[in-house]
């Protein structure tokens, strides 16, 4: 797999930030093609050309909806990547003010045996609770596995890497299905350059 388990949640918040404003441009730019394309296209109809004014018509509405979709899940990506970051922060923050508290007193008059139980096994202490961490690990290895599905490797990455953060409370912008963000994404890339073909050649035809 191109991802070991769960490192997507570690990933893709970077990912997103390094690519937030090339995502934003492409959103505008993408929009400003598939709106001239369309507008074309309705003249083409208007001007009775026929079957190309259908095929430029028909291509304005699947680009039209391939970018209305990513620039939906950009916009929510970035909003909790954001969220993530705050809770983060409010997360160090409240340790940091926990950690100053004096807890000596709590003990003082205790019992050895009131004390946490800790097994000793071959001179290295373990506590007698599961620890979380390898628990999520081992689910996250037990997500990786690749299913019958499409894009079946992003799919893999993104369950190991949700099981991985032990769920989408801890990692909200793991949420949404990375899948149809991605091609949602292609869908606004090729618009650009194939949007401005056909433009161009509706630009003649309107000659």
């Amino acid at each position: 797999m191109f991802l070991s388990a769960g490192s997507l949640k570690d990933v893709l918040p970077l990912v997103e930030e390094m690519t937030r404003g090339p995502g934003k441009s492409l959103v505008r730019t993408a929009a400003l093609v598939d709106s001239t394309l369309l507008a074309l296209g309705a003249l083409l109809a208007r001007r009775g050309v026929g079957a190309f004014s259908v095929l430029v018509l028909a291509l304005g509405a699947v680009f039209g909806a391939g970018i209305l979709v990513f620039a939906i899940r950009r916009a929510r990506l970035e909003s909790r990547v954001e969220e993530w970051k705050r809770a983060g922060r409010a997360t160090v923050a409240g340790e940091a003010a926990s950690s100053s508290t004096d807890y000596s007193d709590r003990y003082r008059d205790a019992a050895p045996s009131d004390s946490h139980e800790v097994v000793v096994i071959d001179g290295a202490p373990r506590s007698d609770e599961a620890d979380p961490a390898d628990d999520r690990a081992r689910a996250a290895r037990a997500e990786a596995g690749l299913r019958d599905t499409w894009m079946p490797r992003i799919d893999a990455a993104q369950r190991s890497a949700i099981a991985a953060a032990g769920g989408v409370v801890n990692a909200p912008y793991l949420r949404d299905d990375l899948r149809i963000t991605i091609l949602s994404a292609l869908v606004a890339a090729v618009a650009v350059p194939v949007g401005s073909f056909f433009a161009i050649l509706a630009v003649l035809a309107l000659l």
